[in-house]
């Protein structure tokens, strides 16, 4: 009669886990901040284009451009599109380029912290003591932080698009629109409810073994 065979968790799918999350932290880290960085600095391309939302289709005909001289600055801004259109900039100044990476910096930081956050996670598995003190309090913390970015990522992009056309005449096609990422907000309650699942489950063993 032959055996069945059960899996379980492993030194080594630990150290499979955990090289997965150090490589999507590395990548992360290269292209969402090092490379957007030195864009900035001036030692990379910088970034020089910015998907915007315009007025009604005949303000912006498709497929036509408009050249519009930046009163302020002096730069040439190109809007091309309908609706959903691509805001260009040529040869951007420091504070353009800052400009136009600032929301991807600033929510490739914060997908850094979380993923960091889940690789110390990760590692807890190998002692098999998921139920640490110190678990709990990281899923409250990778919870509140997907909450911000849901919230500030919009909000980033709708304050930067204004100060990218200010002053210009693409100020009167770009409209000022925030939309929030439903997901990013629900899976952000769903990681706090995990935490407090965790930390009741915590309170439960630590009361069990009391009672030994």
């Amino acid at each position: 009669m032959g055996t069945k065979s059960r899996w379980s968790w492993s030194r080594t799918d630990s150290r499979v886990l955990e090289l997965g999350l150090g490589l999507a932290t590395l990548l992360v880290g290269v292209f969402g901040v090092l490379l957007p960085v030195l864009g900035v600095i001036g030692l990379m391309d910088p970034a020089d284009t910015r998907a915007v939302e315009t007025e009604v289709a005949t303000r912006v005909p498709d497929a036509v451009t408009d050249s519009l001289a930046s009163s302020a600055q002096g730069d040439t801004l190109t809007l091309t599109g309908t609706h959903h259109a691509d805001l260009v900039i040529a040869d951007p100044s420091l504070g353009q380029r800052l400009l136009l990476v600032l929301p991807e910096l600033v929510g490739s930081v914060l997908l850094v912290l979380i993923l960091l956050l889940v690789f110390q996670i990760a590692r807890t598995l190998r002692g098999g003591d998921v139920f640490a003190p110190r678990n709990i309090r990281r899923l409250s913390v990778i919870g509140v932080t997907l909450l911000v970015l849901a919230v500030l990522d919009p909000l980033l992009v709708a304050f930067t698009n204004q100060m990218l056309v200010n002053g210009t005449v693409a100020a009167e096609h770009v409209l000022l629109s925030v939309t929030f990422t439903g997901e990013f907000v629900l899976l952000a309650f769903l990681i706090l409810a995990l935490s407090e699942a965790f930390r009741r489950g915590a309170k439960l063993r630590a009361d069990t073994e009391g009672l030994v």
